[in-house]
């Protein structure tokens, strides 16, 4: 992979805080307002975190969550990481999450290589 000309960073855990993560957050939204203050559930476009990472001239690995199984709550779909990845490849790379119970290891991979062939 050859990096955009004047990346001077990349931030490599960073999960996004648009609607599905707001929706995935449950308890672990609560603990990160407390932590972070309330601004962590205010859902934030993907585009604005993009032009964020593009501002200070830096990348991001962005991570889904998909552990269903064990936290009851909505996944945030590998899908949804590789949509803003090819929307903003400048500043995005992704992460996909699978959780293992729910899946198959097959079908994990064919999720995970079909989120990227598009």
């Amino acid at each position: 992979m050859r990096l955009p000309e004047g990346i001077r960073a990349i931030d490599v855990h960073v999960h996004p805080n648009h609607d599905e993560a707001i929706a995935s957050g449950g308890e672990y939204l609560e603990w990160a307002k407390k932590q972070f203050g309330a601004s962590a559930n205010e859902a934030i476009p993907i585009e604005a975190t993009a032009e964020m990472y593009r501002r200070h001239r830096m990348m991001a690995v962005l991570l889904g969550k998909d552990a269903r199984t064990n936290t009851r709550l909505p996944a945030i779909p590998n899908e949804s990481i590789a949509g803003a990845v090819r929307e903003h490849p400048d500043v995005f790379m992704g992460f996909g999450s699978v959780d293992p119970p729910r899946t198959s290891a097959g079908a994990s991979r064919r999720s995970i290589a079909a989120a990227r062939s598009d």
